[in-house]
């Protein structure tokens, strides 16, 4: 019986998990552990910082550690079990400042030739008010560290970007932010990109989208992703055209800065008159990209990611003809002020549907949300009309008056 730890309690890692548990010879645990979860098994409840956590795990305690957020692979995590002999699923350091960086990402991009939109770097509230004053609306302003997924915001005009700048660099809304990325606006169709690297080369997964915004129609703020799509109606021949110059580039490019990436990079394009442009990478699996992606890959997870790891080739399919739908149920106000300890009622599973606990808990035989995105619902089937019609008759038995999901996914 082999034993997996998976780092990190959302709606990913359950995604993650959810996949890994179709070998059943696998033992997983997970940290932090998510109570809402069955058939996992909690590890180091003791230990709430992962440093401590890092410092703790053993040679030969896993057989493979998988890292799922971002920020402990920004942090170096992947670098220090690496020096132990831990084998580890996620890029070092250097690779995931992809992600940790948009500054760096930019200037990695304008070096390799990688399309994306014209920005300028700032480092001061300062700076950037005077750059906004000579750019032509409308713009994005973005935070250059890690913000949750939330540090990408739309400006409309210059009053609009001086109150954001300040956000940033005077009141700390997003952390502690040394740069920011103001960049011009790119219209089109917006595409996840995700493919697993390793032994210098890509293998792309299939096409998703993200719905980042909190309502309907994309109004409202942005969020952590209210729902996803895989795949997404594109031509294999364009989608794999769009990987040769994206991921194709970025490996290349990561190979002249010596960076050894080994596990999955993201890419969220932006595609116009078929020519894909980078918004954004991502140095782990999106959320909720994944939630929709791995249920129809082919193949081990286990397997595809010791050997990413251990920096070998890999083989996997896709399942052909299948839609998979992943919906997103959120507490109200969410992804400004919500209520925490709302008590969700699950009914009971249907075929070709999985609900993958977000912001969950179980506590004394109840489930009650202990975040913004409570669960997501995912579900698979080749009619993508019949899918959607299941997903939101599921979702509605278990929304509340004080939750609430997007009804347009997948349209």
């Amino acid at each position: 019986m082999k034993r997996v730890l998976v780092i990190g309690n959302g709606g990913r890692e359950s995604a993650i998990i959810s996949k890994l548990k179709e070998n059943p010879d696998i033992k997983i645990f997970q940290w932090q552990f998510n109570s809402a979860l069955n058939g996992v098994f909690p590890y180091r409840s003791d230990v709430w910082d992962i440093n401590t956590l890092t410092d703790n795990l053993k040679k030969d305690e896993f057989d493979l550690v998988i890292v799922g957020p971002e920020a402990p692979l920004v942090m170096g995590i992947a670098d220090e079990l690496e020096k132990r002999g831990i084998l580890v699923f996620g890029p070092f350091q250097r690779g995931a400042l992809i992600e940790g960086s948009k500054s760096f990402a930019k200037n990695f991009m304008k070096e390799n030739n990688i399309p994306t939109a014209e920005y300028d770097l700032i480092k001061s509230y300062e700076e950037g008010k005077q750059i906004l004053k000579n750019r032509k609306f409308p713009v994005y302003i973005k935070a250059s560290g890690l913000a949750a997924g939330k540090g990408a915001l739309f400006v409309k005009n210059l009053d609009e970007g001086i109150r954001i700048l300040k956000e940033i660099f005077i009141e700390k809304k997003f952390g502690e932010q040394d740069e920011a990325v103001i960049e011009d606006f790119l219209e089109g169709e917006e595409i996840s990109m995700l493919a697993f690297i390793s032994a210098g080369q890509y293998f792309l997964l299939p096409p998703a989208r993200d719905y980042k915004k909190a309502y309907d129609n994309d109004k409202g703020l942005n969020t952590g992703g209210m729902g996803s799509i895989c795949p997404v109606n594109v031509p294999e021949s364009s989608y794999n055209k769009w990987g040769k110059i994206i991921i194709g580039r970025t490996v290349e490019g990561f190979k002249k800065a010596g960076i050894d990436y080994r596990g999955i990079l993201y890419a969220g394009l932006m595609v116009n008159n078929n020519e894909p442009y980078v918004l954004e990478y991502n140095c782990r699996f999106g959320d909720p990209e994944t939630q929709s992606i791995l249920p129809l890959i082919e193949g081990d997870l286990f397997d595809i990611c010791c050997n990413v790891a251990m920096n070998k080739k890999i083989n996997f399919g896709i399942k052909k003809d299948l839609k998979a739908i992943t919906v997103i149920l959120a507490a109200k106000g969410y992804p400004e002020n919500y209520k925490k300890g709302i008590e969700i009622k699950i009914p009971g599973m249907i075929d070709n549907i999985s609900i993958l606990p977000a912001g969950l808990k179980r506590k004394n035989g109840k489930y009650v949300s202990t975040g913004g995105r409570i669960l997501g619902i995912t579900g698979i089937e080749k009619d993508l009309e019949k899918l959607r019609k299941k997903i939101y008759t599921y979702i509605d038995e278990i929304s509340n008056e004080n939750t609430f999901y997007r009804m347009d996914i997948g349209i």
